[in-house]
């Protein structure tokens, strides 16, 4: 006789939320509400070290919430969570953001599509993704998704995604370190390392505003790609260091110079 079906686990990250988060996550309850996901769907949120009021706005809703007791980065955010899920034996995580990107309508698209494939990961650049409104804002994403590419064989349009489905039982395999915004470089050549399957779906484009670029973290726009990059190489160290591999560390390296075509405006 087989065993009931492992739930699925929604992660949320947040930090300093208290604006968006409540909005967020009655939408989403609504959402699994209206989907009869029940039982088999839980939420929770991994409140990063917020000094504000996020923590008591999840609690007033009855979610879990998990806090770090500082913020330690939206990497580590995400690497607590990923921790629970395998602890607590989900099948799969399911992120997404609580800034208001993320529509929690798409939930049980991401839930039903495609079970077999390890990774189901939003993209706002596919052809038939919504643009909800579009301000010029420098093509760091689009840069850093054609590096990825490059190095790991993969064709993925949206590397900086934060709304995925995960397989748990790919999520124990990988080692994941990085802190902070370089997480997505790092996950996906951990991803391509263990030939994890992938599958991109479309979700809208999304501007906030203030906006929330991952550049707007680094003093210039350089020092954020330096930085990526930098995530990139000491993360290809990390899983082997063959002579095909050296082809790709110093590809990488010589980008770490002045790129003026970054700071071009466009999607």
């Amino acid at each position: 006789m087989k065993g009931a079906p492992r739930p699925t686990l929604i992660l949320c990250p947040a930090f300093n939320e208290a604006g968006t988060i409540g909005v967020v996550l009655r939408s989403l309850l609504a959402t699994l509400d209206d989907a009869r996901a029940g039982a088999s769907v839980h939420i929770l949120v991994l409140d990063d070290g917020s000094t504000d009021t996020t923590g008591h706005i999840v609690r007033s809703l009855g979610i879990r919430v998990i806090s770090h007791c500082k913020n330690k980065g939206y990497g580590s955010a995400l690497s607590s969570g990923f921790s629970y899920a395998i602890e607590h034996h989900y099948d799969q995580v399911i992120t997404m953001d609580v800034d208001g990107q993320h529509p929690p309508s798409l939930i049980p698209e991401f839930m039903r599509c495609a079970p077999s494939y390890d990774v189901v990961s939003g993209s706002r650049y596919l052809s038939d993704s919504p643009r909800l409104n579009s301000p010029p804002t420098p093509h760091i994403n689009r840069f850093f998704g054609g590096l990825v590419n490059e190095v790991i064989g993969y064709s993925v349009s949206d590397a900086a995604c934060g709304m995925k489905r995960l397989s748990v039982e790919l999520l124990d395999k990988l080692a994941l370190s990085e802190p902070g915004y370089g997480f997505p470089l790092e996950f996906w050549l951990q991803c391509a390392d263990h030939r994890a399957s992938v599958l991109e779906i479309p979700v809208p484009m999304v501007y906030l505003d203030p906006p929330r670029n991952v550049a707007l973290k680094f003093p210039s726009l350089d020092v954020g790609v330096d930085y990526g990059i930098f995530v990139m190489v000491r993360t290809l160290l990390k899983l082997r260091s063959d002579v095909t591999y050296q082809t790709d560390y110093g590809r990488l390296l010589a980008r770490i110079v002045p790129r003026p075509e970054l700071h071009a405006q466009g999607s």
